[in-house]
């Protein structure tokens, strides 16, 4: 369940910023919502949304059926955010966050992993009560938590995406400030 999600936000991350914007406005430009596209209609709107991502990035080798799976699946690759359900995943409410989109599923991470390590949602599961470690504590004791009410794959998908979220982000930090330091000095090329 959370392993799908996570790989949902892997499959978006990779697509490059924009480009799945860019395909959704092609693709769905002037369509009501309210019934499905004609396969006539289905292959003009490929065709547009094909070319709105090739404005973005060059990509020749089996373009397509890339922007095809894009949007056959907006499961995964929609880009379109419900805060809704993202504010929701945050207070750990598990249902939602198996149905997260991949954009949902990085904004909620993204979002997790700026936060202080002890604000994290599951930082006062985790912390144990009466000075006692979680790892030592009874099932019976942990269950009063949501943390502990997520499948154990969740709990592990979410954590670990946190953690290695937290890891890039601080070595964007750290290459920016040597790039700042750099530029003050008068060393940079």
């Amino acid at each position: 369940m959370a392993l799908a999600v996570a790989l949902r936000g892997q499959h978006v991350a990779r697509c490059g910023p924009g480009v799945l914007q860019a395909v959704w406005d092609a693709y769905y430009a002037d369509y009501d919502g309210w019934v499905g596209i004609p396969e006539h209609e289905r292959v003009l709107r490929l065709d547009a949304a094909v070319a709105a991502a090739r404005a973005i990035i060059e990509d020749r080798g089996h373009f397509y059926r890339k922007v095809a799976a894009w949007v056959d699946n907006p499961d995964t690759f929609s880009p379109h955010i419900d805060r809704i359900a993202v504010e929701r995943a945050k207070a750990l409410d598990g249902d939602v966050i198996a149905n997260l989109t991949g954009a949902e599923w990085n904004l909620l991470v993204d979002e997790l992993a700026h936060l202080p390590v002890d604000r994290t949602p599951w930082a006062d599961a985790r912390a144990g009560g009466g000075g006692s470690d979680w790892r030592s504590r009874k099932a019976e004791e942990r269950d009063d938590h949501e943390w502990w009410a997520l499948p154990a794959e969740v709990r592990t998908s979410l954590a670990s995406a946190v953690s290695r979220r937290r890891i890039l982000l601080a070595d964007r930090a750290l290459a920016e400030s040597m790039w700042l330091d750099d530029l003050a000095s008068g060393r940079s090329s």
